[in-house]
């Protein structure tokens, strides 16, 4: 149902389902020749098990063909995405997968003989998912990120494997997770809060703010942002200075005037939230930095919606 409905959008906007124009001969084309043609092509649509415009990429790895074709047994159907890992690095591979029925996830151990559906996982119907990992020094987790092609629907969930069964150590919360290149294991969450239109009395404008998560004592945490006060946060060497740039950055004939507040986390990510209010409206953003010594260097530039203290659906949350 769902691609039929992207599918009406793209005949009245000319785009593609895969980013691409629409033809001209398709889009002028009439509504009942164009509807013909998408249940004809159903068949082959449906012979891709929504894989994308592509096929699965099947393994090479001989081990990964054994372990995929007993998900795919097991399952009943071919498996939508899949990682080879070794989850406890004991030096042999297992393998997670996800079936695109519910998305519920699939675990085949390294020696063949156990294949089984993890319970847990995703309660909602998402449009998508994907799989990321998270790497440690003695073992590998495996995250699950659903999410919603439009909109700001989207949950994660963290798999471990301990003692030769698979631990679900977050099940099902709100967000998408990864790792970046700085080792930082990212909570990204979405919300309708870079923009608050003071005439109508609505916010506006798609945002993503990220937190930060660590993993202790077999549990994931959040790196809770705790305020900063302005007197603190200018005994940064370079504090003046970057709030010169963004105030450069951002000056123009209509602002009103930029509010600042401040955040620091126990990881030392500080925060400077801007509300930059104009006769219309108020703009909400925030820049990212790292402390290195007494100085702050930038993470990510100008990043709209709101940073607040946590972010997380998690049980524990520690500030500094």
């Amino acid at each position: 149902m769902f691609r039929f409905f992207l599918f009406l959008l793209s005949l009245l906007f000319g785009f593609s389902l895969t980013g691409y124009r629409t033809p001209p001969e398709v889009k002028n084309a009439g509504v009942d020749k164009a509807l013909q043609n998408y249940l004809e092509s159903v068949e082959a649509q449906e012979q891709q098990d929504f894989y994308g415009e592509e096929p699965r990429v099947e393994p090479t790895d001989e081990h990964d063909r054994q372990m995929l074709a007993l998900l795919d047994e097991a399952c009943g159907s071919k498996i939508y995405v899949y990682a080879s890992v070794d989850m406890d690095k004991d030096g042999e591979n297992e393998m997670i997968g996800v079936a695109y029925d519910h998305f519920s996830i699939w675990y085949c151990s390294s020696n063949l003989e156990d294949c089984y559906m993890v319970p847990g996982g995703s309660s909602y119907g998402y449009d998508d998912c994907r799989i990321e990992q998270i790497e440690f020094d003695e073992e590998r987790h495996i995250v699950i990120d659903t999410y919603n092609l439009f909109g700001t629907g989207k949950a994660y969930s963290i798999l471990a494997l301990h003692d030769g069964e698979i631990e679900m150590l977050v099940d099902d919360n709100y967000g998408y997770v990864y790792m970046n290149e700085e080792n930082d294991i990212i909570l990204d969450v979405e919300a309708y809060d870079g923009e608050y239109d003071k005439s109508y009395g609505i916010w506006t404008t798609h945002t993503w703010t990220d937190t930060y998560l660590y993993y202790e004592d077999g549990k994931y945490k959040e790196y809770g942002a705790a305020t900063l006060s302005e007197k603190d946060f200018l005994k940064y060497d370079n504090a003046r200075e970057l709030l010169d740039e963004i105030e450069k950055e951002n000056r123009n004939e209509k602002l009103l005037e930029i509010r600042y507040s401040y955040f620091i986390r126990e990881n030392g990510i500080v925060h400077i939230q801007c509300e930059a209010e104009q006769e219309e409206y108020i703009e909400y953003f925030h820049y990212t930095y790292r402390e290195k010594g007494n100085r702050l260097d930038v993470v990510m530039s100008k990043n709209y919606g709101i940073m607040y203290s946590s972010l997380s659906w998690l049980d524990e949350v520690t500030y500094p």
